[in-house]
């Protein structure tokens, strides 16, 4: 697992959280984790994440109704929890995974794993200034098509890069990337709604969709969200 790597337990009870601590060392193997009793205590970190595990019942605050404070911290959310009516409840773009506490620490550890396989690795490699490079596909936003070169817009820089086409990154990476018009691809992760043919980005920014593919845009969003 790559070092760069951040993974955030937000737990009200002490124990719980250690032993999620403890789960996420062995799935992540060199990743740092840090620990918040709340999830106001988290937004007071000011950091970024690539994956928080939420507990959902933190005491006096509610995990899903907070994950909306603290989806521009994270890149992923796994929800935690010993209520399993109420992961019906906890859904959005962020949301990669449920966790149950009443399962066995192995089985914890072993779900973790195959998120951070799916998820944490998933990797661009580009050649970029003659130089080939690996970007986290949670990264790239969108991917275009621009006077004959392709451009990778990231949350605040742009690559361009070449000997690809939108076409082999669309079948590559089918759950990340969605076509939006003929020369653009956006990164589903990074998508928060999708009103007509306009989709809103949690960047701030919102990318115009072709008519045509609007429908197709709002079934892979869809599906996206709902897991």
């Amino acid at each position: 697992m790559n070092e760069e790597v951040k993974i955030a337990v937000v737990d009200d009870s002490a124990e719980d959280a250690d032993l999620m601590r403890q789960c996420a060392e062995e799935a992540f193997n060199c990743a740092e984790i840090s620990l918040f009793s709340s999830a106001s205590e988290m937004m007071q970190a000011k950091e970024k994440f690539s994956l928080t595990l939420l507990d959902i019942d933190l005491g006096k605050e509610d995990g899903i109704e907070k994950s909306r404070n603290l989806a521009h911290m994270t890149e992923y959310i796994v929800y935690v929890t010993s209520a399993k009516e109420r992961m019906r409840d906890a859904f959005s773009t962020k949301t990669v995974g449920y966790i149950l506490k009443s399962d066995s620490k192995d089985q914890m550890t072993a779900q973790l794993k195959s998120i951070g396989d799916k998820y944490l690795k998933n990797v661009l490699r580009v050649t970029a200034l003659s130089q080939e490079i690996d970007i986290p596909m949670h990264d790239v936003y969108r991917i275009a098509m621009e006077n004959r070169k392709m451009y990778l817009y990231l949350n605040k820089r742009e690559v361009v890069v070449r000997g690809l086409t939108l076409r082999a990154l669309e079948e590559a990476y089918p759950e990340n990337l969605c076509r939006v018009s003929y020369s653009e691809l956006v990164n589903l992760d990074h998508v928060v709604s999708v009103k007509g043919s306009e989709l809103s980005m949690d960047n701030d920014t919102v990318v115009a969709c072709s008519r045509r593919l609007a429908k197709d845009v709002q079934r892979a969003f869809f599906k996206r969200v709902m897991g």
